[in-house]
């Protein structure tokens, strides 16, 4: 699985969560081609196939039951380093902004206003 893609693996999560390529399309605001698609390309990557379809229901295999979990603790590491980014963004906006008062303050006391 060289090739898959933090996309591919969402659609994946949310089809595989649903059991509904449609209601994925509509949760993810895709099309349902669009959807399946990425499934498809998904399973060329895996070589194996991750859902079975009986009449109109669709289940997982075991492989995908097995991808299902990595694909979730991949997101879930994604989303808390999507966290920890906006944090530290924000605490080093919120550092270099206090850096830059403390630098006001010296100056104030240095020379203050007559």
């Amino acid at each position: 699985m060289k090739h898959a893609t933090l996309r591919q693996l969402k659609v994946f999560e949310s089809v595989a969560r649903l059991l509904s390529f449609s209601r994925a399309a509509e949760e993810l605001h895709l099309t349902q081609p669009a959807v399946s698609t990425q499934i498809r390309k998904l399973e060329e990557h895996a070589g194996l196939p991750l859902f079975e379809q009986f009449g109109k229901k669709i289940y997982l295999t075991p492989a995908g039951s097995e991808l299902l979990d990595i694909s979730r603790g991949i997101i879930q590491q994604f989303e808390l380093a999507e966290s920890a980014m906006t944090l530290s963004y924000i605490f080093c906006s919120m550092a270099a902004c206090l850096a830059g008062q403390s630098g006001l303050v010296h100056r104030l006391q240095a020379s203050p206003p007559s």
